[in-house]
């Protein structure tokens, strides 16, 4: 038995596999679209205002890193 026909027979797998993959990219069928994602409406931001209002409120470590960086209304220290 030839000594190289484990190896031959690895290597055409993994060309095989290669080559799988790339006729399976290219099949439109199996492709994901979602499109642009939407904007939150006027509602959904005020909710989360209103929960970021909460959660700074709860933690003033939260409050002083959001300081920090500009996110709130407040000095910069």
């Amino acid at each position: 038995m030839n000594p190289y026909l484990l190896l031959t027979a690895v290597a055409v797998a993994l060309i095989a596999a290669g080559v799988g993959l790339v006729v399976l990219a290219h099949l439109p069928a199996l492709w994901t679209t979602t499109g642009p994602v939407p904007e939150p409406t006027a509602d959904e931001l005020a909710a989360w205002r209103e929960q970021l209002a909460a959660d700074v409120a709860s933690s003033p470590d939260l409050d002083a890193a959001l300081r920090r960086h500009g996110l709130t209304d407040g000095p910069t220290p």
